[in-house]
């Protein structure tokens, strides 16, 4: 059903683009067998969020969805994709691609409409339960906590069920039967169950099913959330939630693939690592405007072959605002750059953002940033001959490597 219904909502975008006069670009099979179920490596990687990730990313929180799944490419996924836009639009540039005749913006099609959409067999197919109608309804407040919360309240309103028949209430995943509510003479529900006290902490669904005004058989269903009773391991699982690198009742994948310091399993990106970062100073953070800072990611020594810091004290005490100088070879040894200001943070404060690889002094010329000696104390800041000019921005580390353009 879930493969069937993201088929029949792609169609229906590029449905939508076609009446909208705008290119679509299928990407549904670009990933091959390396989807998430597929037998080749993962080109996607599965997220958790709300409870698992929320406290990193507050935005991604939705209220009325109590467990969002989500999926999102990995670098190789995004390879993939890529590779799928260069051969749909035969190498194009998808900025400079044309769609439309006599370089018309758009070209919209009257002929697509949403009763030519194909659907797939699925939706094809006759519902074996039509019977029954199945409703996602907020039945409680969506979460409870176990000794402390011996009953969970269950409310509806809009007149669900039949005056005065009963409704029965269960949970799941192993269905437990939780007991039955009377609905009043509106046909609301407005009462509570007991929670088993063995009931383990996690996720679950509570469903209450009885007879709707028409006759038929209805069931509201809702996700709800069973916490233990001890703040600090609401999963029960003996390890302090503050302690597990997704949260509590998220699996850790104890990877980090892009040395960002957040676990692959509930990272909203993995990319590969980013190895150097760099911004304009800040004034409101008491940095000098006129110096570009530069960042080492300080939980990849391995790969940039530098664990320690050489920080020049000369004009500065603050190892947070200290010049330093840099080189590459013996012919640039009596070249400064007195706008290269790199600041030594904790770990946790590395930020990401774009590597720099290649940096122009004021005549244009260009000099890679090695990682062995890219803080080497050979040079001192000095002559402003050579402040900084530019940034090559690049992919990958170089090293040794020129810039001309």
């Amino acid at each position: 059903m879930i493969t069937n219904s993201v088929t029949y909502l792609n169609n229906t975008i590029k449905q939508a683009a076609k009446a909208a006069g705008v290119k679509y670009v299928d990407i549904e099979n670009a990933f091959g067998d390396h989807w998430l179920c597929g037998n080749g490596d993962r080109h996607v990687n599965p997220l958790l969020l709300n409870e698992m990730i929320v406290s990193r990313i507050p935005d991604l929180r939705l209220p009325w969805v109590e467990f969002q799944e989500s999926f999102h490419p990995n670098a190789k996924g995004h390879a993939d994709i890529a590779r799928a836009f260069r051969k749909e639009l035969g190498g194009v540039n998808p900025a400079d691609y044309k769609i439309c005749k006599n370089d018309a913006t758009t070209c919209p099609d009257n002929s697509a409409t949403k009763d030519n959409i194909p659907a797939p067999p699925y939706f094809n197919v006759a519902n074996e339960q039509e019977d029954i109608k199945f409703t996602y309804y907020k039945l409680s407040n969506g979460t409870a906590t176990k000794v402390q919360e011996k009953y969970i309240e269950i409310k509806t309103s809009r007149r669900p069920y039949k005056p005065w028949k009963k409704v029965y209430v269960k949970i799941y995943s192993e269905p437990r039967d939780l007991g039955e509510i009377e609905a009043d003479k509106n046909g609301e529900i407005n009462g509570s169950v007991a929670l088993p006290e063995d009931l383990p902490a996690g996720y679950h669904t509570l469903v209450v099913s009885g007879e709707a005004p028409d006759g038929k058989k209805q069931e509201l269903y809702q996700t709800i959330l069973i916490k233990g009773p001890n703040p600090e391991d609401i999963d029960e699982n003996g390890t302090p939630d503050k302690l597990q690198p997704c949260g509590a009742f998220a699996q850790a994948a104890n990877k980090d693939e892009d040395l960002d310091g957040i676990d692959d399993a509930c990272d909203p990106e993995v990319t590969d690592p980013i190895l150097y970062t760099a911004r304009n100073g800040k004034s409101s953070l008491g940095e000098d405007e006129d110096r570009i800072y530069l960042f080492r990611n300080t939980r990849a020594a391995n790969l940039t072959g530098v664990t320690n810091d050489y920080v020049d004290k000369s004009k500065n005490q603050n190892n947070t605002d200290a010049l330093v100088g840099h080189t590459l070879s013996e012919e640039t040894r009596g070249l400064a750059f007195n706008k290269l200001v790199v600041m030594k943070e904790a770990d946790g404060d590395i930020k990401k953002g774009t590597p720099i690889i290649l940096a122009k002094d004021i005549n244009e010329k260009c000099y890679a940033l090695k990682p062995e000696n890219y803080l080497s104390p050979a040079l001192k800041p000095g002559s402003k001959d050579y402040k900084l000019r530019g940034l090559t921005k690049l992919n990958t580390l170089a090293k040794g490597v020129g810039c001309e353009e």
